[in-house]
């Protein structure tokens, strides 16, 4: 059954992406341990390669015009682009920690602004002698506080929110990696199924030419038994015809 399923080149195939999910499975492992024991260095690295792509576009912006002598409409805007880009790059380069600061920091303020609304919204329902205005200004209070931690707290939230991550590509290189070794003990019984049954059909075809060679083949006949045979002074006390045929000599002699 395996033998129609899975042909020899199919389990070539799956043998080669078995190989490369093996690899791919380890370089995941590996990038979130990076994450999880590294998360500052990973988040200072790569803000510095952001702002080295950023420090590139901008001199090659810059480079574009200044090689380009000749006046033509939009220089003057792209040298402010470039140089806008320049500026960027040097500065994720010279304070990376910022960059990676950034994201919480916005979410940060996103989550107070948020806050600061619903607070607005509980005084109005306190104003209306709302049962739900206290309540409502417990969660108001929360989620000020939250996006506070977000702003204050920016870059130990990134590096844990990295490390985070990093836990999550470790389950995910791990889960692979199971799968993959499954898959692989599972090829090794389809070639073990396989070659039981070419060998089985090998051994069974044997049988059947050798089957066939005993029914087609003559008995051999002994030469003794031939001559016995032929002899013509034999005669079968069963057999009728010689008294038949001595009968007839006799009559013959009489009427003569």
């Amino acid at each position: 059954m395996a033998k129609d399923i899975f042909s020899e080149e199919s389990l070539k195939k799956l043998k080669a992406m078995k190989r490369n999910r093996i690899i791919y499975s380890l370089v995941i492992i590996a990038l979130g341990a990076c994450l999880l024991i590294w998360p500052d260095v990973v988040l200072t690295l790569f803000s510095q390669i952001i702002g080295g792509i950023f420090l590139a576009a901008g001199i090659i912006e810059i480079g574009y015009v200044i090689w380009n002598r000749a006046g033509f409409f939009g220089k003057g805007f792209l040298v402010l682009v470039g140089a806008c880009m320049l500026s960027v790059g040097l500065w994720m380069l010279t304070r990376p920690v910022d960059i990676a600061s950034m994201v919480p920091t916005v979410m940060g303020v996103i989550v107070v602004s948020s806050g600061l609304m619903n607070l607005l919204e509980t005084v109005t329902l306190a104003r209306q002698k709302s049962k739900f205005g206290f309540f409502s200004a417990i969660l108001a209070l929360a989620t000020i506080g939250l996006g506070a931690l977000l702003i204050f707290y920016a870059f130990p939230i990134a590096t844990t929110a990295v490390r985070v991550a990093g836990g999550i590509q470790i389950y995910n290189g791990i889960s692979d990696l199971i799968i993959v070794l499954k898959i692989r003990t599972r090829v090794k019984e389809i070639r073990q199924e396989m070659t039981a049954v070419d060998a089985e059909g090998a051994f069974v075809g044997e049988e059947s030419d050798e089957a066939v060679h005993v029914m087609v083949e003559e008995p051999e006949v002994p030469a003794s038994d031939m001559e016995f045979v032929s002899s013509p002074d034999f005669t079968d006390p069963e057999d009728p015809l010689p008294d038949m045929a001595a009968k007839n000599d006799a009559g013959e002699n009489f009427q003569g």
